[in-house]
């Protein structure tokens, strides 16, 4: 797999739609002379898939806010885009080039994207190896002690890479066809390196950001999947971050929070399916840059606000906004409960718990309705509740997902629940953090 940057520098060049976004002209280059910046943030866009038009998107949102609101040429806080994208829609055969660009505002108001780097064409750069030397390369050149990060692209929570529409009853509806689809890849083909089966969507089914990161389709036309495991992702990521933004779908599991808590102090994210369009990225540069102090949470308010505007699938939003530091606590609490009603939990009826999956992809469930399903009451169920709240600084949802899960209560987390599993996800499940720290599978 390749991993090098071909170039590096205060490099200028126009971005074109196959490169990275087709939304601005540049400025001229030049180096910077600032020593360190008071804010950074990054957006980490792998596109390289079936929703890369509308991860474009996401940029030209922030490129079409009010100018006063994106960071100023020669100034101390700065935005940088790291983005892999396809040439056209659906074309996984073409190879492009991720590039790592800054978007700042000139002193007439103008916006300028100033290419910092590009890499060889066809990286991935949803391989760990390419987001840690590229997360490196950022703070090495944008020295900061505040740094946040938005992380747009496919999401399937805490499970194993390339596990998402693997079960044998999954949803008919979506899967039923899927060997008449041509370019499909199983697990007795010969993958290339760290790619995995990719299952391609029915084409009439909607687009959301879940079912694998970045896709390549070979000679032979079989389509393949490159993705991180949830370990693998916080591994990748060299700098302590204010915030964490995560942008892609069922991400907003108690798995996801307990693995970043070390990495982030605060993570924003859906327990659910997202619209392929994801946040609200207008005002995003606002509440990052210029609310004091930064406001993470305003851009998941934003982000369920919009959905209350919208229908049907569009009016979608799980979402949550967790306070790491509390994690621990709750790690220990939660412990002591799943031990003491391991056997309840054990007993609990799946059909019965509030979920936020379709396509009966039945592995996030919410948290506090599995405990007090299972019979948790009285000082347990309090303390629980207690702990779990000291987290949760943040949650809504809308009435529906995408149209159809109906949600009538989120505590701010889903959960797997293991009676609802199997071997091989258990087998995965005992290596996450959370599981070492709670045992709720053993």
């Amino acid at each position: 797999m390749k991993r090098s940057l071909y170039y590096i520098g205060w490099v200028a060049a126009l971005l074109l739609g196959a490169v990275a976004c087709d939304i601005a002209g540049i400025g001229p280059s030049e180096p910077s002379v600032v020593t360190e910046y008071d804010r950074v943030v990054i957006l980490y866009s792998p596109g390289y898939n079936t929703i890369s038009d509308y991860l474009k998107g996401d940029v030209r949102e922030i490129i079409n806010s009010p100018a006063e609101y994106i960071p100023i040429k020669g100034g101390r806080k700065a935005l940088i885009v790291f983005s892999h994208n396809t040439e056209r829609a659906y074309d996984f055969t073409t190879p492009t080039s991720p590039c790592l660009i800054r978007i700042m505002r000139d002193y007439d108001g103008s916006i300028l994207c100033d290419t910092l780097a590009t890499m060889e064409k066809g990286t991935h750069i949803i391989d760990p190896e390419v987001a840690r030397h590229v997360l490196s390369v950022i703070g090495e050149y944008f020295p900061s002690k505040h740094y946040g990060m938005i992380f747009s692209s496919h999401g399937t929570g805490w499970l194993p890479k390339g596990y998402y529409g693997t079960e044998k009853d999954d949803d008919p509806i979506i899967w039923s066809g899927a060997p008449a689809l041509a370019g499909e890849a199983n697990a007795a083909d010969e993958a290339p390196e760290g790619a995995v089966p990719y299952r391609l969507p029915d084409p009439d089914d909607i687009p959301v950001k879940s079912v694998g990161n970045e896709v390549e389709q070979d000679a032979r036309g079989k389509t393949w999947a490159y993705e991180m495991d949830l370990p693998e992702f916080v591994k990748a990521c060299p700098l302590h971050l204010d915030y964490l933004l995560l942008d892609c779908c069922l991400m907003g599991g108690i798995e996801t929070a307990y693995e970043w808590r070390n990495v982030a102090d605060y993570i924003g994210f859906s327990a659910a399916e997202i619209p392929a369009d994801g946040f609200y990225y207008t005002p995003l540069c606002k509440h990052l840059f210029y609310d004091t102090p930064a406001a993470p949470v305003e851009v998941c308010n934003d982000f369920y606000l919009r959905a209350l505007t919208r229908s049907g699938s569009q009016r979608t939003a799980v979402i949550s906004y967790i306070d790491c530091s509390r994690l621990e606590e709750f790690a220990r609490v939660s412990a002591r409960i799943f031990e003491k009603y391991r056997a309840e939990i054990a007993a609990v009826n799946p059909a019965e718990v509030q979920g936020f999956f379709r396509h009966n992809q039945h592995y996030f469930y919410d948290m506090l309705d599995i405990v007090e399903k299972a019979g948790v009451t009285g000082e347990d169920l309090a303390e629980f509740s207690a702990a779990l709240n000291a987290c949760v600084l943040y949650r809504n949802h809308t009435e529906k997902v995408m149209g159809s899960v109906k949600v009538d209560r989120f505590c701010g987390f889903s959960m797997f629940l293991p009676c609802n599993g199997n071997a091989t996800l258990h087998d995965f499940y005992k290596g996450l953090a959370w599981n070492k720290a709670t045992a709720l599978v053993k």
